[in-house]
């Protein structure tokens, strides 16, 4: 399976575990419906960073949440996965500096994950 459709497949298991539809993540997350529902079917083979970091706010996960689910990073010691109670804080705390946070370790998976895919 490729790193798209893992992450595919990942954010689709989130996003029902939560009871969300595509339409309420996609207008939560501002990217649309047909947007997310493309990444779900691993149709979207390199989804940009900024709509994956408001995807995982809309769902209420980080980045790292989102890949560990997808099987493409290890769970870090004491990692325990958000539950659905968790629904919205991120998506809710409106703090920029959480945001820029987030977006520079995407940034920083994305490399490794490219540098994964040179060797």
């Amino acid at each position: 399976m490729s790193e798209a459709n893992q992450l595919g497949v990942a954010l689709r298991r989130m996003r029902e575990a939560r009871g969300l539809s595509l339409d309420v993540v996609g207008k939560k997350s501002g990217t649309g419906f047909s947007y997310v529902g493309r990444v779900e079917r691993g149709e979207v083979q390199s989804p940009g960073l900024l709509a994956v970091l408001r995807i995982c706010q809309a769902l209420g996960v980080t980045v790292q949440d989102l890949l560990v689910e997808a099987g493409l990073e290890g769970a870090p010691p004491g990692y325990e996965p958000p539950g659905p109670d968790e629904l919205g804080q991120a998506a809710t705390r409106g703090d920029v500096q959480q945001v820029t946070d987030q977006l520079a370790e995407l940034r920083a998976e994305v490399r490794a994950l490219a540098k994964k895919r040179v060797r």
